[in-house]
Parts: C-alpha cells; sequence; structure tokens
C-alpha cells in the first residue's frame, strides 16, 4: 500500500469539487426554501407537504430523537437531495436536514452536522422566523443553543 496513484488524487480533487458544488446548491435550495416558507399565502402549503413528505410527524416527535436516530434523518435529507431530479425533492431533503441538525442542538446540545454552529445560527434563526410557533419554537431553541463544535 504505497502512495496513492495520480489519479487517485485526481479522483480526490474531482470529489472535493463535485462536494463544493453540491454545497453550493444545498445553500441555494436552503434559500429558496426559506424564500417559499415566509409566502403568506404558498408557506403553509410548502410546509404541510415537507411535513408529510419529509417523514416528520413535528417538532414535539423529532425532539425525542436520540442521537444516532437524528444522525439518520440528517443523512437521509444528505440522500434525497443528492439524487433529487426536482426543487421539491431537494427542498424536503434540505428541511429533513436541518430539522434533524435543529432537533441536535435543541434537544441534545449537540452539533450533528459539519458546518460550524456560527453558519447554521442564522438560518436556524430566520427559520424561526419563517415557521409558525411548534416548529419556530424548536429553531429559535436551536439558533439559541448553536455554539460549540460538532461530534
Amino acid at each position: 500500500m504505497g502512495e496513492p496513484s495520480s489519479h487517485s488524487r485526481l479522483t480526490d480533487h474531482a470529489t472535493e469539487e463535485v462536494l463544493h458544488l453540491a454545497v453550493v446548491r444545498d445553500l441555494r435550495t436552503i434559500d429558496r426554501l426559506l424564500d417559499a416558507l415566509s409566502l403568506p399565502e404558498e408557506g403553509p402549503t410548502l410546509l404541510r407537504r415537507l411535513i408529510a413528505d419529509g417523514g416528520l410527524d413535528g417538532p414535539e416527535a423529532v425532539r425525542r430523537f436520540d442521537l444516532d436516530q437524528l444522525s439518520e434523518v440528517k443523512q437521509g435529507g444528505k440522500r434525497r437531495v443528492s439524487v433529487a431530479s426536482a426543487e421539491s425533492d431537494r427542498m424536503i431533503g434540505s428541511w429533513q436536514y436541518i430539522v434533524a441538525v435543529a432537533a441536535g442542538f435543541a434537544s441534545h446540545s449537540r452539533n450533528i452536522s459539519s458546518t460550524p454552529p456560527a453558519e447554521l445560527r442564522p438560518l436556524l434563526l430566520d427559520l424561526s422566523e419563517v415557521t409558525p410557533a411548534p416548529w419556530a419554537a424548536l429553531f429559535a431553541e436551536a439558533a439559541g443553543r448553536c455554539v460549540g463544535g460538532g461530534l
């Protein structure tokens, strides 16, 4: 098992580039999700669809998940985003991801994301402003606990 070949280094570099593009795409999806949730007529309908299609009953249920369960939800959201061909599926995956991350902070005071808390906090605060009471409370509490490092 010697040095990696130049081909595998190129593959690693290419993989990093693809991952970077995926993160940028996810950020745009989350921005569009925030915009859509903030619309008075479309927001409530979108939220109902995110909850139903995302398989997350509500913030009370998600708060009871242990860290392993939250990590599974987060990973499922990432997978959904990565294979989605439609923006609506990317939004559902992004919703699953950010709900799991929020519950990690709110219920366990832990960051289950590799994204630094300082970058997550503004997003969580934004979500607390565009979602109704039970979800807003989850996101606000998560933002308040959004300190420290990841797992």
